[in-house]
Parts: C-alpha cells; structure tokens; sequence
C-alpha cells in the first residue's frame, strides 16, 4: 500500500499494489483522529465507497470499504486494503471539517507527538521485545 500524497490529514490516497492477489487476506487499518471533523469521505474513481461497508462479511469486503465515527468521544476510521475490487485500486480518503456550516462538535486537546522514529522491525518498540506473527491483531 502506498499512501499517494503523503501525510496530509485532509485528503490522502491509498493505493493498492500491483502484487495483491484476490487470494490475500484482509489486511484492516484502524485510525483514530483528534481533528473535528463531520464526515471523512472515501471515494474510488469518482464514486462514494459509503460508510459502514465494513460491517459485509470478511470474504465480501473490497478494497476501501470502511468505517468512520465522527462522534466527539470516537472518532475513529477502519478501512479494509486488499486485492478486491478492481475498479477501488486508488481510494482517496478526505476529511471534511464542516458539512453544514454550522460545526458544532467538540474539539480534541491535542496529543504530543513523538520526536523519533519507530521501526517496525525494531523488537524494542513491541510488547515482549518480539515481532508481531503472522495472524496477530496488531495495536499501533
């Protein structure tokens, strides 16, 4: 997966790889966010993927389909990359601040940030200084 235009919390891209095969599992991304936002929005090829897609059985899920909660004490994203869908291979996810005009959802204090990097194949950043195996659920 490549994120298309890098870290820009109001419009990013994924795009799927060429190497995903129908056959490769599910891989789910969950997101939190602390930017009030009314609507997070992913589309593919101009068209909307609609929220609350990732409640589909994990064999009929497709590449964008997704979750978001915008509620103040939530928000939260979790969206689905895999091989399926062949017209979802570049989804663009965008965050829109203010739907309506009228915004009136609670701000977030902000959160600091750390000031280095964390390798996921460093054993020191993980529980038990070991590697996450294959199948485990993963919190990042």
């Amino acid at each position: 997966m490549h994120w298309r235009r890098g870290l820009d919390f109001n419009l990013m891209n994924f795009e799927r790889s060429e190497r995903w095969e129908t056959t490769d599992l599910n891989t789910f991304f969950q997101l939190n966010f602390t930017e009030t936002r009314e609507a997070v929005n992913f589309t593919a090829n101009g068209e909307q993927i609609l929220n609350k897609t990732m409640e589909k059985s994990p064999e009929l899920l497709e590449n964008g389909d997704n979750l978001v909660l915008n509620a103040t004490d939530k928000r939260l994203i979790e969206f689905v990359v895999n091989g399926k869908g062949t017209d979802k291979s570049l989804v663009q996810m965008e965050g829109v601040q203010c739907l309506t005009g009228v915004c009136d959802l609670e701000l977030v204090n902000g959160v600091p940030i750390e000031s280095k990097f964390r390798y996921w194949s460093d054993v020191t950043n993980w529980a038990g200084n070991r590697l996450p195996e294959k199948d485990e659920y993963v919190i990042i």
